[in-house]
């Protein structure tokens, strides 16, 4: 260990030897393909379905109660009955074609996780 990772650390350390909470936040990443995303759905409830994030200014983000299942290709997602206007990739059925950049702003797991993988160097206090 380095001088400055033990400085980075002490705050943690000095946290815990007071007995105070200490809370991680993970950073997501967008999915790298298809396997890795099938990976972690397969650790939240409801496989295959997400919730559809919106916005309005008085409550900010939060998901729509929109159930919407989802079908994975190595580039991204197909993303069934969406309520997007204006998005050039959907199609006539309702479904939107998206990479998972995308797809990690706009849904999250039934259980409200974003829908990416945690970036385990991106982790933060």
């Amino acid at each position: 260990m380095t001088r400055e990772e033990a400085q980075e650390l002490l705050p943690v350390i000095q946290a815990f030897a007071e007995g105070k909470a200490i809370q991680y936040r993970a950073k997501y990443r967008p999915f790298s393909d298809a396997q890795e995303c099938a990976a972690e759905m397969a650790q939240h409830p409801n496989f295959g379905k997400v919730f559809e994030l919106c916005y309005n200014m008085i409550d900010g983000w939060h998901h729509s109660g929109r159930v919407k299942t989802v079908v994975l290709y190595d580039w991204g997602v197909k993303v069934s009955n969406t309520h997007y206007y204006f998005k050039p990739t959907r199609k006539a059925d309702g479904s939107l074609y998206m990479n998972f950049e995308y797809a990690l702003r706009d849904f999250v797991f039934t259980d409200g996780l974003p829908f990416g993988a945690i970036d385990k160097e991106g982790c933060e206090e």
